[in-house]
């Protein structure tokens, strides 16, 4: 149930090894400013020349499937591959954080609309995702594949239980996470975001609305933390009392909240009654960005976000809530396809930013022994803390 996850732009490196070209995010990285470090992703954690020792790793803690020789595993696996729509949408050309990079702030980008293009390019990647799921349903019928698309989604608490901030965590949640998930598995946006949106969200024909409606077999989930919302659009880690919403870590928007993890899966289970695949779910721990291989292999930051929100899950799905998979985030240090580049570590393996040696961190071995022990997950043993080199 549970796996380690990476990402190709994050992790390969060579982009231009064996005539493979670049990508957007080489192109988008590369021009310096778009980094904390001002590196771009060039290197990644160099996994094209370091897969046979990525692999090695990645069977040490618990890899239990073997690629493309397993149909039942892989299949699911590689239409996540092309994920998350509504980052690629909103960050890419809304903020402008993201490759393309297109924004209304001529700070960051020269083109770009904010207020309309998230929602066109949203509305073009789920009808690119129907059109997919449909010649893989009509043309390979004998690999019964579960296909199916994945959200971002961090559950929008109201700051108390007054109408104005009810309203606001309501219309937040909407926004950041109805939109692109509704129209899958109900055929079309959601009332309220019509009515925040206006004539700026585009329509689907009824030929649209039926091809998407069902074109996800299961809801896939990538999922970091909770804020609490109020006053009609902000969001806080304060609350009423004036605690913190939950520990601070290493970057602002990944503080461990389970509560409010299970508040989002128990939502969507009953919003849905789909099956739910958590495919992203880390965090980083306070400082980690600056932390020597000897310090940052003792990571119990991280284990106690991961101890907290697998028990969460183990809960629901006591309680028959059907979670079907949990993938952390992620194997190994990589550059993060964000403003943070390298300087985000959400790794279970420690990745020498000058070397790109690896060390498993604590996290780890913890990953593997508690999934077992919670899910009865078969997985191998711990790995040691010894430091590996290629």
């Amino acid at each position: 149930m549970e796996k380690r996850c990476t990402a190709s732009a994050q992790v390969e490196g060579s982009p231009e090894a064996d005539g493979r070209g670049l990508s957007i995010w080489n192109t988008f990285s590369r021009q310096g400013n778009r980094t904390e470090d001002g590196k771009s992703n060039d290197f990644g954690t160099d996994s094209y020349r370091r897969w046979k020792e990525d692999i090695a790793l990645m069977k040490s803690y618990g890899d239990r499937y073997n690629g493309f020789l397993n149909k039942e595993e892989i299949v699911a696996d590689f239409t996540r591959y092309a994920r998350v729509p509504n980052i690629y949408a909103v960050l890419g050309h809304c903020i402008g954080a993201h490759a393309p990079g297109r924004s209304s702030d001529r700070t960051k980008s020269s083109e770009g609309d904010s207020l309309v293009e998230p929602y066109i390019v949203g509305h073009n990647l789920l009808m690119a995702h129907a059109a997919a799921v449909k010649v893989y349903r009509d043309e390979f019928p004998e690999q019964e594949g579960r296909i199916g698309l994945v959200v971002n989604a961090n559950w929008a608490e109201p700051y108390d239980q007054t109408a104005e901030n009810m309203a606001t965590a309501e219309k937040h949640f909407t926004i950041c996470s109805l939109w692109l998930a509704d129209p899958v598995h109900k055929g079309d946006y959601p009332e309220l975001l019509k009515e925040i949106v206006g004539d700026k969200l585009p329509e689907f024909t009824p030929e649209e609305k039926a091809l998407l409606k069902g074109s996800s077999n299961f809801l896939g989930l990538n999922h970091y933390t909770t804020c609490y919302f109020f006053h009609g659009v902000e969001e806080t880690s304060i609350g009423p009392d004036g605690k913190e919403i939950g520990p601070t870590a290493g970057l602002s928007w990944v503080r461990p909240v389970p509560w409010g993890f299970k508040k989002l899966l128990r939502f969507l289970w009953e919003r849905y009654g789909m099956d739910i695949y958590v495919t992203e779910n880390g965090a980083v721990c306070p400082g980690e960005k600056d932390m020597k291989r000897e310090e940052a292999v003792e990571d119990d930051f991280r284990i106690d976000y991961y101890r907290g929100y697998i028990n969460a899950m183990a809960e629901l799905i006591s309680q028959e809530v059907p979670i079907k998979s949990y993938i952390a985030w992620a194997f190994a240090d990589n550059f993060e396809c964000t403003s943070h580049g390298y300087t985000a570590k959400f790794g279970v393996t420690f990745v020498d930013p000058e070397t790109g040696d690896r060390t498993p961190k604590k996290s780890a071995g913890f990953l593997g022994e508690f999934m077992e022990e919670k899910m009865g997950c078969t997985t191998s043993p711990p790995p040691s803390t010894g430091h590996h080199t290629s």
